[in-house]
């Protein structure tokens, strides 16, 4: 028998990723070093979720984006070009973890399914590391710890049913899961033995999965600059959006079809 879970607190549903990051027992305690060194990827989240963005946060989308108009709704796909050390990855297990545990994935699915949040990247080290970006997340904040219910070599299970997964490109390994979101590291630079265009056979193969989740699923690309002038990043986020790789961090933001 599957094992019981419990859904998550009306408390956690509500609160915001921003507010999760201003709470010290939430995300707070994650992250480090100077508070003013985050702007940047406050106002990226701010955008991505549809929260307002304040004057600081507007002045960074409008440089980062060369966008004049401030988003007013969640976007549910985009694409991060940043510089190296940027903190692309552990950003990426950030929203990874908060979409895990703050957001209430159930309803879209068949009594005993799991949601899956899913963080894939081009090699099983680098897997490894977002994997321990997470568990790190999880581990700092004396709620969320306790939401951890099982841990393998490359997934975390919650007690509220979602497991947060890590792993390599393989487009047949991801066919017929119940992923609700997918962040892919790195994607311009994915490999794979199967597919000479493993960034597009990934995309196609997580598609229907997102679908399923309609309007909630997400889907976030990271990456540090694009490899070539080719590709799923390139191709789908537009020439435009090369163009602004030298902003220290760049977004290219996709609103989900209505």
């Amino acid at each position: 028998m599957a094992k019981p879970t419990r859904a998550i607190a009306p408390r956690l549903r509500s609160i915001s990723i921003l507010e999760a990051l201003a709470a010290p027992e939430l995300l707070g305690s994650s992250l480090i070093g100077d508070p003013a060194s985050w702007e940047a990827w406050k106002a990226f989240l701010a955008s991505f979720f549809g929260l307002p963005l304040l004057d600081t946060g507007a002045d960074l989308f409008r440089q980062c984006t060369a966008r004049q108009t401030l988003p007013n709704e969640a976007f549910q796909t985009a694409y991060l070009i940043c510089g190296r050390g940027a903190g692309k990855s552990f950003v990426l297990a950030l929203i990874a973890t908060y979409l895990a545990c703050f957001r209430d994935w159930s309803a879209k699915l068949a009594p005993g399914g799991k949601p899956v949040v899913l963080l894939i990247a081009p090699t099983r080290e680098q897997a490894k590391i977002d994997l321990s970006y997470i568990v790190g997340i999880l581990e700092a904040s004396p709620v969320l710890r306790r939401l951890v219910v099982n841990q393998t070599s490359n997934s975390v299970e919650l007690s509220t049913g979602v497991v947060v997964e890590t792993g390599v490109p393989n487009y047949r390994s991801i066919r017929g899961r119940s992923i609700c979101v997918a962040l892919i590291d790195e994607v311009a630079f994915l490999r794979s033995d199967e597919s000479a265009n493993p960034d597009f056979e990934i995309m196609h193969a997580i598609a229907p999965s997102l679908g399923r989740f309609g309007l909630d699923g997400v889907l976030l690309f990271g990456l540090v600059r694009p490899r070539m002038p080719s590709g799923a990043c390139f191709t789908t986020a537009g020439r435009n959006t090369m163009a602004m790789t030298l902003a220290r961090l760049c977004v290219g933001c996709r609103r989900p079809a209505r």
